[in-house]
């Protein structure tokens, strides 16, 4: 079964995509297989690896897949535990039904957040939506 590591605020332009984006890129280089989960409308990480494919610049070893609905995350999730050793979900910037679910399969939920009074309250929505 994969590790799966989602990053969440219900702030966009936190900084989610970006840390996930890192994240997965040390995992490449380190040899490990890695499932980009991309759950927001605005697709920010799927054009990303659009413009890295574009470069020919896309790490070996991560695979990047657009999934908006639960159940197409959670169908994937069921297929993918041989696939791959992480699997990040980038989430939508604003709170949506999905986060619950998100929640419910991630081993590690993190929340990026710049220097805001904003952000901040973001990160604690979080953090009560984890505890729940």
């Amino acid at each position: 079964m994969p590790t799966v590591i989602s990053a969440i605020n219900g702030k966009g332009g936190a900084g989610k995509t970006t840390a996930l984006m890192n994240i997965a890129g040390e995992y490449a280089l380190r040899g490990l297989t890695v499932a980009m989960v991309d759950m927001d409308a605005r697709s920010n990480l799927t054009k990303w690896w659009s413009d890295c494919r574009e470069k020919e610049a896309q790490a070996e070893g991560i695979d990047v897949l657009g999934h908006k609905t639960a159940k197409a995350v959670s169908a994937f999730l069921d297929r993918a535990a041989d696939s791959f050793d992480y699997v990040l979900i980038d989430t939508p910037g604003e709170d949506t039904a999905i986060i619950d679910p998100v929640i419910g399969w991630s081993d590690l939920v993190i929340s990026p957040i710049q220097a805001s009074k904003r952000e901040v309250l973001g990160a604690i929505d979080c953090f009560e939506s984890v505890l729940r």
